[in-house]
């Protein structure tokens, strides 16, 4: 349990700060590469699927999210990010997501 509240606290402090949190984890390489091809993946992974509700869990500060939510093609019929952190929901319900502050380990309200 201790463990937990450690990386949650952490957590915490690297959402409540400004600017890009993945930018600052792996550099540029993140949002000029990783980030667009993580992207293509997932669109080509399910264009042409009938439209499916999405659980992301451990969103972060919802950057990834955000983008998905933006330029949903169809196929996403409903959307759903969820996140440990305080500092993270907090990000994710400025971006307009649900307050969802959940640990992966109990989704029975999902």
């Amino acid at each position: 349990m201790e463990r937990k509240k450690h990386m949650i606290e952490c957590y915490d402090r690297i959402y409540s700060e400004n600017g890009c949190f993945k930018e600052k984890w792996d550099g540029k390489i993140a949002i000029e590469y990783k980030v667009p091809k993580y992207l293509r993946v997932f669109f080509d992974c399910f264009k042409g699927k009938p439209p499916m509700r999405v659980l992301e869990l451990g969103a972060g500060n919802g950057e990834v999210s955000e983008l998905i939510k933006k330029k949903n093609p169809g196929f996403i019929k409903s959307y759903v990010a969820t996140e440990i952190s305080k500092e993270g929901v907090k990000k994710l319900k400025e971006q307009g997501f649900k307050d969802y502050q959940s640990d992966a380990q109990d989704l029975s309200r999902f």
